[in-house]
């Protein structure tokens, strides 16, 4: 279980790469609502196109442990939340 829960999180920690790298590197400079409904759209597609994992104490730890990184490290100006990816079985 807990293997999973380090492939999920690893999985999750470069799509926020992804995200980022897509959305803010290139020298293009947006408004913070222009950023805001940018992050929207993606997590709605990523939700479209992968299903959350249903245990709400995995939500609710990595949603704690993302919060706690962003009150010392992210912008006080956005609501950034964080989940969890099921994982995928083929």
């Amino acid at each position: 279980m807990r293997q999973n829960m380090a492939r999920r999180a690893f999985f999750g920690l470069i799509l926020l790469g992804v995200v980022f790298g897509l959305t803010g590197c290139r020298g293009t400079t947006w408004s913070k609502k222009e950023e805001v409904r940018i992050g929207q759209e993606v997590a709605a597609e990523v939700e479209k196109a992968y299903k959350l994992d249903p245990d709400p104490a995995v939500q609710q730890r990595v949603q704690l442990i993302g919060q706690r990184l962003v009150a010392v490290a992210g912008d006080k100006d956005f609501k950034f939340s964080f989940k969890v990816l099921a994982e995928q079985r083929d």
